[in-house]
């Protein structure tokens, strides 16, 4: 992201971490990612020395709303088998796409966290690339937790949505539940 600021870095990086932690397999998180290690932007530092490869423990420091952001991720992972089925079977099952506005690059799904044995009865996650928020609209109507927002992500709620839609601001991942 050259030419980026570190606000956009940073808001990049956590929706980037949503996307493979809220999904359905095994996540994979490189050591220092959860600091927003960079590697000076070698994309190949394999046989680079180690002012490149050296994992710079201050950057916890100066990043760490990133490094709670992945803590509430891996939280909700842990805490919820909904996040974690282990067949096609059962994905296929209790996992559906949710309509996104056209030529939005927006993503939605919803959970059916009571068919994969979760608390959570109801999941919608929403990953919004785009440069704009996107509306959705959600599965069912009514009070809606949200526990991910742009910001901070945790098992707890953060806010509350009534209704049957909501509006997931530009570079950002919401997950609400039921």
């Amino acid at each position: 992201m050259s030419g980026s600021s570190v606000a956009q870095r940073v808001a990049a990086d956590k929706m980037a971490a949503s996307v493979f932690l809220l999904a359905q397999g095994m996540p994979f998180i490189h050591a220092g990612q959860e600091f927003m290690r960079s590697k000076g932007g070698d994309s190949n530092s394999y046989q680079s020395d180690d002012s490149v490869n050296a994992i710079r423990w201050d950057q916890q420091i100066t990043f760490a709303s990133v490094r709670s952001y992945y803590k509430g991720l891996i939280a909700i992972r842990k805490a919820h088998p909904a996040f974690r089925m282990t067949t096609t079977d059962d994905i296929k099952a209790n996992l559906t796409f949710l309509p996104v506005p056209s030529a939005s690059p927006a993503i939605a799904y919803s959970l059916n966290g009571t068919g994969a044995g979760d608390s959570w009865s109801k999941i919608v996650v929403i990953h919004n690339g785009g440069t704009a928020a996107v509306s959705i609209t959600l599965p069912a109507t009514g009070a809606w937790s949200v526990v991910v927002n742009g910001d901070k992500a945790g098992t707890a709620t953060l806010s509350t949505v009534n209704g049957n839609k909501v509006s997931v601001p530009a570079h950002t991942t919401m997950v609400l539940r039921k």
